[in-house]
């Protein structure tokens, strides 16, 4: 897809990112020279009616939408059997990525934060539209850290409703009670899942987790919420009461709309206390009888209780209750569940309809089943079941898919870093010359770069490695004169050599000391460094005045021009300085053994950076000039 153009407008420029069913990338809009996001449907879903309709309704939801806090579609279209919608470009993290870095949000922050949400879900709620997935990954963060809600793909008008076998939408750490158990959802299933998103901000973790996504959604049904406060004594009373309303198992228990949770959000800015949030308590024999409703104590009170409206009725006699041979109670009549594991999700459904079995479906990633095939069933196989008893099904979605991102170009250790930040495995690391690029870096890859990979996929690089570098022993030249030393060393197969003029008792030129020292075995291509006695007098003279850039904190400049010595080139410095970024002038008297034209070399960090050509005159001939 990259470099091509949709729409005959929009001239794709990078994959940013991947999900279950659309690919996110970045895109150049010709008629308005910006960058836009380009939101595409995955190839493999393009023929699926439903996966379709779902992509449309999410552009649909989103382009009736209009919000600061919620990230604008300008476009939607369909070009060469590519549906394609086209959004604002936001260059920052998620939600998620924030506190996933900075742990446990300061309240104030994430007050601020839970407000611009509200302002989201507002403007959607007044459309008639509930979200269904508020979670921290679908809400963008720009610079200014303005959020953005994102990813309307099941959205759904809230006349629409949803049956109660029907599929359990949204992430499952975040999803409400009603959406766990496939019921009608209003938008105070969207207030739910942001008062999960506030513990979480304000907690640094979620109050419901676990291996198995069948055993996150019953905890959502069936456990109270640990108060955000017992893990974060710093948080106020009034968030604390803010949160557990919000996360109420009876939706009836919540706030009504989310306007009634910002105007409380905006209230706990200034009163800590929390006196003003009214909480109504959890409806105890609601909670009570749906754990009692599959146990033999349900079955049991119902029985009594029943009875004791008969014999009030006057329908038994005084001895009727102990009449057992008399009285034949109804039987229940039970079913043993069978193993649904393994089995592809329509055959288990036409398997408890028939048993009049109740049912409702969950859906997680597996690397081992496909998608569509049961990979977990609650309760399990072999349970007596009534007709009023449900079962909860996890359905695989097959392997989760992931992004392989562009390594090339990185240092070795920057990829794999990437690679194992991300759950893959690196397999093989192999080295080949590559003189064209920087020693240890990524030169190829496998998987390729924007393929589609599987979690804990394993990676191959194939990393630059310079050619093998012939090395010699450095000869002997302390106390011989430069020509000579310069002669010895070109002899011995070293080039590189640098003078280093200094105060001696030698006669001037001969050399004092040098580096490496005789006998070293050194690389043709590593500097030698003579120091020399000073020369008396050096005729010829120039002056270089030039600025430099310099981009890192502390580096080493140091400044050299060529001489050239018994046809040899020797390099001598003029100069060395510790410089910060910025432009540094450059002001230097320079002074030589021969006049001419000169190459003078500024290296920074011991690498070339700038070469001038100067001009060496004679001092003589301006003397009382």
């Amino acid at each position: 897809m990259i470099g091509k153009t949709l729409g005959g407008r929009y001239i794709i420029k990078d994959r940013i990112d991947s999900g279950g069913m659309a690919y996110i990338y970045k895109a150049l809009c010709k008629k308005t020279n910006s960058i836009v996001a380009l939101k595409v449907l995955k190839d493999k879903f393009a023929g699926s009616t439903e996966y379709v309709d779902r992509f449309k309704r999410e552009a649909q939801a989103a382009f009736a939408l209009s919000n600061e806090h919620i990230v604008h579609v300008s476009d939607i279209g369909y070009d060469e059997n590519v549906y394609y919608m086209v959004m604002e470009y936001i260059d920052g993290p998620t939600l998620k990525n924030l506190i996933e870095n900075k742990g446990a949000l300061p309240e104030e922050q994430a007050v601020e934060y839970s407000l611009q949400i509200c302002s989201a879900l507002s403007a959607a709620h007044k459309k008639g539209i509930i979200h269904r997935d508020i979670k921290p990954h679908n809400i963008l963060m720009e610079s200014d850290e303005n959020l953005k809600v994102t990813d309307f793909g099941i959205a759904k008008s809230v006349a629409s409703g949803i049956s109660k076998s029907g599929q359990v939408i949204g992430s499952v750490y975040y999803v409400s009670p009603e959406q766990a158990k496939g019921e009608v959802l209003d938008q105070r299933s969207d207030i739910y899942s942001l008062g999960i998103v506030m513990y979480e901000m304000l907690t640094g973790r979620l109050p419901y987790t676990g291996e198995k996504s069948v055993s996150v959604a019953l905890k959502h049904i069936n456990e109270r919420i640990t108060p955000p406060k017992q893990i974060n004594e710093g948080i106020s009373d009034s968030i604390n009461k803010i949160i557990l309303k919000a996360t109420s198992k009876d939706k009836h228990d919540r706030y009504e709309s989310i306007d009634e949770l910002k105007k409380d959000l905006t209230i706990s800015l200034i009163d800590k206390s929390g006196e003003f949030v009214e909480i109504t308590e959890h409806r105890a024999f609601n909670m009570i009888s749906i754990n009692l409703k599959k146990s033999k104590i349900w079955k049991i009170t119902i029985i009594a209780v029943a009875l004791l409206l008969l014999v009030a009725a006057g329908v038994f006699g005084g001895n009727a209750l102990f009449a057992g041979s008399q009285a034949q109670p109804t039987q229940n009549v039970y079913y043993a569940l069978p193993s649904l594991v393994g089995m592809d999700i329509e055959s288990a459904k036409n398997i408890l309809d028939d048993m009049g079995v109740g049912y409702s479906e969950v859906y997680d990633n597996d690397d081992t089943a496909e998608a569509g095939i049961i990979i977990e069933q609650s309760p399990d196989a072999g349970t007596n079941m009534q007709t009023q008893d449900a079962v909860v099904l996890t359905v695989s979605l097959g392997p989760e898919v992931i992004y392989m991102p562009n390594l090339i170009g990185m240092t070795e250790t920057e990829a794999v870093s990437v690679i194992e930040d991300m759950g893959l495995i690196v397999a093989e690391k192999t080295y080949e010359i590559d003189e064209t690029v920087i020693e240890g870096t990524v030169i190829s890859q496998i998987p390729a770069a924007e393929s589609d990979i599987l979690t804990q996929a394993e990676v191959n690089l194939v990393i630059s490695s310079e050619p093998e570098k012939e090395t010699g022993t450095v000869p002997q030249v302390v106390d011989t004169t430069l020509e000579q030393a310069a002669n010895i060393m070109s002899e011995a197969g070293f080039q590189n050599i640098y003078v280093y003029q200094e105060e001696s008792e030698k006669e001037p030129g001969t050399i004092v000391s040098q580096s490496p020292e005789q006998g070293v075995a050194a690389q043709f291509d590593n500097d030698i460094d003579l120091h020399i006695s000073m020369y008396d007098d050096l005729k010829y003279m120039a002056v270089l005045n030039e600025e430099i850039t310099i981009e890192d904190i502390g580096s080493k400049v140091k400044i050299v021009y060529e001489e050239e010595i018994d046809d040899k080139i020797v390099n001598f410095k003029v100069h060395e300085i510790q410089a910060d970024p910025g432009e540094i002038p450059l002001s230097l008297e320079m002074f030589a053994l021969t006049g001419g034209v000169k190459k003078v070399k500024v290296f920074i960090n011991k690498s070339l950076a700038y070469e001038f050509e100067i001009y060496f005159y004679d001092r003589s001939e301006n003397i009382g000039g």
